[in-house]
């Protein structure tokens, strides 16, 4: 049987990465100006990039984290009532996920 993946935490490692990959890059572009007098623009330009996709990770975390909360909140339901909430709830989220816009992988 597979393990589950916690995807919170795969998302976290990728927004460390994401963020160190930033940091250097910027340090390299900032390290080929002092040595050059000018600004290295691939490594400034991959800098952006590793910005761009840390922001667009960062920007998926809470509705991954309302998604979660709400299938639990649907399993956890007892009655008819608080099911139907629950399931509102968590085709609210779900319905984050379906649009192109939401989702950049």
């Amino acid at each position: 049987m597979s393990r589950g993946v916690d995807v919170l935490a795969v998302l976290d490692r990728q927004l460390r990465d994401r963020a160190d990959r930033a940091a250097r890059y910027g340090k390299q572009a900032d390290k080929a100006a002092a040595k050059h007098g000018g600004r290295q623009i691939t490594a400034d330009r991959m800098a952006e990039h590793a910005r761009i996709l840390l922001a667009e990770l960062r920007s998926m975390r809470a509705p991954l984290i309302e998604l979660r909360s709400a299938a639990r909140a649907s399993l956890a339901a007892r009655d008819l009532t608080d099911q139907v909430m629950a399931d509102e709830r968590l085709l609210a989220a779900l319905a984050a996920f379906e649009s192109e816009d939401a989702c950049a992988f």
